[in-house]
């Protein structure tokens, strides 16, 4: 097995090789049209599945020929385009059975995560195929069984179980027992178990991981995954710069490759943190693009986290009724990936403004779900989250006191914010506007380090409102000029001076190279730099400055 751009290089090698008209030709460029898909080069492969197609090739050629167009449809965000394949390639006379035991578990994969079949349905399919694959010594059926099993746990909240199937999976990919095949993802759904079990620096760790993996096998079409988990894992953990940076380096490999399976994620990570940051327009401007995208038919991934954020700008410009009216619509129709990730800080939210909408129902409903999710996966944020919202429907300040604890030991830090808010608004109509007054100063301090100015001042009104000067936990970082600079450019740049490459120092920060671009684009646009050698030069003046 080897990776899809040198196996690319052999089979253009193979057809330079090959005299005219040799029939084998045919066969050749069927099997070159998944690692094209692979590699981001959609168009490509979809051109030969229409050339390959056309001249009546033999059953096994028809196979793979389907099997690739299964993987241009499904790199490119047409899931139901790539299911349709993959039935068809199961029909074709030459399907082999073992690959044809494996579209079938990867088809249940993406009917469960599209609301098509049950994930009860999708454990059965995938139990009996590793049942089977165990008895004939199938690795690469075993890698895609466990990884659907890991998808199944996922789905229904079971995140600790989740990992073990996708740690296994991982294990058998790296044994070089495994075919390498584009739907092969467990690294990426690891690292997605990973940060719901409060892990961050474990999901950075091993997105990271599988970035590299993907960039060396040439796989640029599973690059977007990656980068939208760690634009996420820094969006939870309160680093908003970092989570930029990464969703703008996404929306780079994306545009490069066609695959826009995840940029609806990105476009509502984007949003999010305009809202905090107090930018309603930029927010907007990032919704609307995320609508626009949604309505000319694009892949589907990330609609509910669209939604979620459109509810929270909804509540942002002063339209809490219209932000329930979303909300509730985005829990009704997310049944089916109820404790999927993000479930934990949707519930918070509609809890949060069902109570205050007074719609109790809806409120009461969400944190039953909340505390199932917590006994499915008993870690902290799932925890807290269940007894913040416990706190918040019965009104009851010890319970927030006590999911204020719990948060307190989470790397989710604007979570820990949001308690502490939720806290002290329930501790000040109890009387106890001292304790309140302690967890809104918590919440400032969280809110500043993480440069979110717009809940800054939420925090800074209610401290106002109880007769208290807010405290300038520390300056606001200034849009322009080399004070304007986040840790990570002021890093970057030093590197630059130092005559690094971008790659260099990629493996020097542990980032991609996209990513070195992207903060690089930053530093110019801060620092009114055109160049490298420019800002190369400005580095080592203000370094012999002092």
């Amino acid at each position: 097995s080897i990776a899809p751009s040198a196996a690319l290089a052999l089979y253009d090698e193979a057809l330079d090789m090959a005299p005219d008209r040799w029939p084998g030709s045919g066969a050749i460029r069927a099997r070159m049209i998944e690692p094209l898909a692979w590699c981001g080069r959609l168009a490509e492969a979809e051109a030969l599945v229409s050339q390959v197609l056309a001249s009546s090739p033999d059953a096994d050629v028809e196979f793979a020929t389907l099997r690739g167009l299964s993987a241009v449809y499904g790199n490119g965000g047409n899931i139901a385009g790539s299911i349709d394949a993959m039935r068809r390639a199961m029909a074709a006379p030459g399907a082999p059975p073992d690959e044809v035991s494996r579209q079938r578990c990867m088809i249940a994969q993406l009917e469960m995560i599209t609301n098509v079949i049950t994930a009860d349905e999708a454990r059965r399919i995938a139990s009996e195929t590793l049942d089977r694959s165990l008895d004939s010594g199938d690795f690469s059926t075993q890698c895609l069984a466990h990884q659907v099993l890991g998808a199944v746990d996922g789905v229904t909240g079971h995140w600790s179980e989740s990992v073990g199937h996708l740690q296994h999976a991982i294990a058998l990919y790296d044994s070089g027992r495994v075919a390498r095949v584009s739907y092969l993802i467990p690294d990426l759904f690891n690292a997605i178990g990973l940060l719901e079990l409060d892990d961050v620096a474990g999901a950075l760790v091993a997105s990271a991981q599988a970035r590299v993996r993907y960039e060396q096998h040439g796989a640029l079409s599973q690059l977007p995954m990656a980068y939208m988990i760690t634009s996420a894992a820094y969006l939870f953990g309160g680093r908003f710069d970092e989570a930029i940076t990464e969703a703008e380096a996404a929306a780079a490999v994306i545009d490069e490759t066609g695959n826009r399976n995840f940029i609806l994620f990105l476009d509502s990570v984007r949003a999010q943190i305009a809202l905090r940051r107090g930018d309603n327009e930029g927010a907007q401007v990032h919704l609307a693009n995320g609508a626009a995208r949604l309505a000319s038919g694009g892949a589907m991934f990330g609609t509910d986290w669209l939604f979620d954020t459109q509810a929270q700008y909804m509540v942002a410009i002063g339209d809490p009724e219209g932000a329930l009216a979303v909300a509730e619509m985005v829990w009704s129709q997310t049944g089916f990936i109820r404790h999927w990730y993000g479930s934990r800080e949707r519930g918070t939210f509609i809890v949060r403004l069902a109570t205050a909408r007074g719609r109790a129902d809806l409120a009461r409903e969400v944190t039953d779900s909340l505390h199932e999710g917590a006994r499915r996966s008993p870690v902290t944020s799932a925890a807290a989250s269940a007894l913040q919202c416990q706190g918040i429907v019965d009104d009851d300040p010890d319970a927030l006191v006590a999911a204020v604890a719990l948060w307190r030991s989470s790397p989710l830090r604007p979570a820990f914010a949001l308690c502490c808010e939720d806290a002290a608004e329930v501790l000040v109509r109890h009387g106890r506007q001292a304790e309140a007054i302690t967890l809104l100063g918590e919440a400032a301090v969280i809110h500043a380090d993480a440069g979110a100015s717009g809940e800054g001042a939420r925090v800074d009104a209610a401290l106002l409102g109880l007769g208290m000067r807010p405290k300038r936990t520390r300056p606001s970082r200034p849009t322009f000029g080399w004070e304007a600079l986040t840790p990570t450019e002021i890093a970057v740049s030093q590197l630059v001076a130092e005559g690094l490459t971008n790659p260099e120092i990629g493996a020097r920060l542990f980032v991609s190279r996209r990513t070195v671009e992207t903060h690089l684009a930053h530093v110019f646009r801060k620092v009114d730099c055109v160049s490298r050698s420019q800002l190369a030069v400005e580095v080592t003046r203000r370094v012999a400055n002092g």
